[in-house]
């Protein structure tokens, strides 16, 4: 425990107003300090619901004594603990009814007189009982918490309470059921929502960004709502809401505005901030380029434009349009467009034949070497999964390759021979090989920017410097030296065989 003392004569001129008193020691020093009012109103100020976390340590070192002295320490638990000012509450309380005797539950007798420390008593039992239940609820939330956040089903609330419970942790009984996790939940997501109306009052603007999708299993509509304010003079992202837009009927712009203003609307307990506040503090929206949301005369952002924002910015989010870019210019360049298709290929020739798979792993295994899955690579996030998809390709070049020789050789997969052999004629080209690494090193250029695109304290400023210099770097691969086809191989572990001025690969063995 951190020691701190000070004499007792620079003790007295503090001027305390006789709350805190204290023990000295015998050359004239403070040993310990505590708070005679937090002692006698101890009880009550235990059971309330405002005493949680670091309140409840101030209070337990002001209530059994610290010997962490300092004017500091002692001035703020006086001027701006939560136990000071509860039990400050109640001497005032007992001062208009007239009398001053301590509660009948008081958890501390402490002799001023003398300056001994506080005895400690037992506290009453409704105290402890309180005290218990308040920290069973509070792992509870906490485990409700998780399950959210990992986007985990509520039905599995109950293994996680039983796993704690095994472990030897105290939890309230019946408290481990879907229901009970969604009331939990709920109960967060309103502290959650009151934190962002508190944010959002105290700034002067703030922006909306908002993205749709369909849910995997109902098939509904789902719109989030984002909000970007800057707090503590840094600009951050919270979630608002994700709405559900099947409730207000089709997914077109009158009913994605009308899913927007209720997460604003004071009926609706989330943000509420006021209907003044909503319309005159909201500067920018953010949305991907869907017709819905950036239709010149009934889209989305002219919606909100129309409801009084005429100052309103709009933006086609930046990772869409370099997703969108990124893709289109890449997918029309026929070499670049085959590696994608042999992607996908691979990736389809994998999921429909379980032996093929074993033949692959076995063959990682024969050769002593770590491969891994073909993942999918198309869909949305084009860049991310390229980059994956492209990785792996790589690394597994030449497992792959010996295993479709050994395959077609042995007639192991016979349905799939002729793909078999499609895709091992690419994978023996050399050509084809040094296109893969062009395409990876495009990639893995673009993937960069993405990811600074991603970051929260991002300013709008900074997106044109990032995309000319991820454009330089691409520009630069082209001012690369020529380099000799064995040179390029050599990461890779193949040989190369000229056969009539072709250039084929081959396992190195």
């Amino acid at each position: 425990m951190a020691t701190t003392t000070v004499s007792v004569s620079t003790f007295k001129k503090w001027n305390t107003g006789g709350h805190i008193k204290f023990q000295q020691t015998d050359d004239g020093k403070v040993a310990l300090v505590w708070c005679a009012l937090c002692a006698k109103h101890s009880d009550k100020i235990y059971r309330d619901s405002r005493i949680r976390g670091v309140a409840h340590k101030d209070l337990d070192k002001y209530i059994s004594g610290t010997m962490f002295v300092t004017k500091h320490s002692v001035f703020r638990h006086l001027s701006s603990s939560k136990s000071h000012q509860i039990a400050t509450e109640c001497e005032n309380i007992l001062r208009d009814h007239g009398t001053t005797s301590s509660s009948s539950h008081t958890a501390v007798i402490s002799d001023t007189n003398t300056g001994n420390r506080p005895k400690l008593q037992q506290l009453s039992i409704d105290s402890a009982m309180h005290k218990a239940s308040r920290d069973a609820y509070k792992k509870l939330l906490n485990t409700a918490y998780l399950l959210a956040v990992n986007g985990l089903p509520l039905f599995q609330f109950k293994t996680l309470v039983n796993v704690q419970k095994a472990n030897g942790t105290k939890l309230i009984t019946k408290c481990d059921s879907s229901a009970k996790a969604r009331e939990f939940i709920h109960e967060i997501a309103k502290s959650v929502w009151l934190k962002i109306t508190g944010m959002l009052k105290a700034a002067t603007a703030f922006a909306l960004l908002t993205d749709g999708s369909q849910a995997r299993k109902t098939g509904s509509e789902k719109e989030m709502v984002l909000i970007r304010v800057v707090r503590n003079g840094i600009p951050i992202f919270v979630c608002a809401a994700l709405q559900d837009v099947d409730k207000y009927g089709s997914a077109n712009a009158e009913n994605l505005k009308k899913a927007i203003d209720d997460v604003f609307n004071e009926a609706a307990l989330k943000v509420n901030i006021g209907r003044d506040k909503y319309n005159k503090g909201l500067v920018s929206f953010t949305s991907d380029g869907a017709s819905v949301n950036t239709g010149m005369y009934n889209g989305l952002i002219t919606r909100m434009k129309n409801d009084s924002r005429s100052w309103l910015v709009s933006f086609h989010c930046v990772l869409h349009r370099l997703e969108l870019a990124i893709k289109d210019s890449l997918m029309k360049i026929p070499s670049f467009k085959a590696v994608y298709d042999l992607m996908v290929a691979i990736y389809y020739i994998f999921k429909q034949s379980g032996k093929l798979k074993g033949n692959f792993y076995n063959m990682a295994k024969v050769l002593d070497v770590q491969v891994y899955n073909f993942p999918k690579v198309h869909g949305t996030r084009f860049i991310s999964h390229q980059k994956r998809g492209l990785q792996h390709l790589l690394h597994n070049w030449i497992v792959l390759s010996q295993t479709m020789e050994d395959c077609i050789e042995n007639n192991k997969v016979s349905n799939m021979s002729a793909k078999l052999r499609g895709v091992l004629k690419k994978l023996k080209d050399f050509n084809f090989m040094s296109v893969c690494v062009l395409y990876m090193q495009i990639v893995e250029n673009v993937t960069s920017l993405s990811l600074r695109l991603e970051k929260n304290d991002l300013a709008v400023s900074e997106v044109l410097p990032a995309v000319n210099r991820t454009r330089a770097k691409c520009e630069d691969l082209l001012a690369v030296e020529v380099v000799q086809p064995e040179d390029l191989c050599k990461p890779f572990g193949f040989k190369l065989i000229q056969t009539g001025g072709i250039f084929t690969c081959d396992y190195i063995c």
